[in-house]
């Protein structure tokens, strides 16, 4: 069994429907039956990468999504390790997705690429990172 936990992250389980949420990192599993018709499938989705390319969704078709808000300066820091482990692990059915915020203690004050450079030299990070986002205010 697999225990980790990461603020604001969750499993998504795909279909080529919609994305549900099946379980927070935490263990705690959220099952949700009345899925909202007018929210696209996840696979619509295209967002920026860290390193300024695009990751698009619809490359993950068949495949579980983990979406993690990561952070360089946060306690759970060490944790981009054991996702980088996991992602190994299972990549041929697993898609590990960072997206980088600063929203939380002003715990990732960094450019692109010293996120980018963080994660890859203390942590050898390779599964996807999105470009920062805001997780939560206005400019969520």
């Amino acid at each position: 069994m697999i225990k980790l936990i990461a603020a604001g992250a969750i499993l998504l389980a795909c279909n080529n429907q919609s994305a549900q949420p099946v379980a927070n990192l935490t263990g705690n599993v959220t099952a949700i039956n009345n899925m909202n018709s007018d929210v696209p499938p996840i696979h619509s989705f295209k967002v920026e990468k860290l390193d300024g390319g695009i990751i698009d969704f619809a490359t993950f078709k068949g495949k579980k999504i983990l979406i993690v808000n990561t952070a360089s300066k946060c306690g759970y820091t060490k944790q981009y390790a054991d996702l980088q482990a996991l992602y190994e692990q299972h990549k041929d059915k697993l898609v590990v997705i960072g997206f980088p915020a600063n929203n939380f203690g002003r715990q990732e004050p960094g450019s692109a690429i010293e996120i980018q450079e963080f994660c890859q030299k203390n942590f050898g990070v390779t599964f996807p990172m999105a470009a920062k986002v805001s997780v939560k205010g206005a400019d969520m």
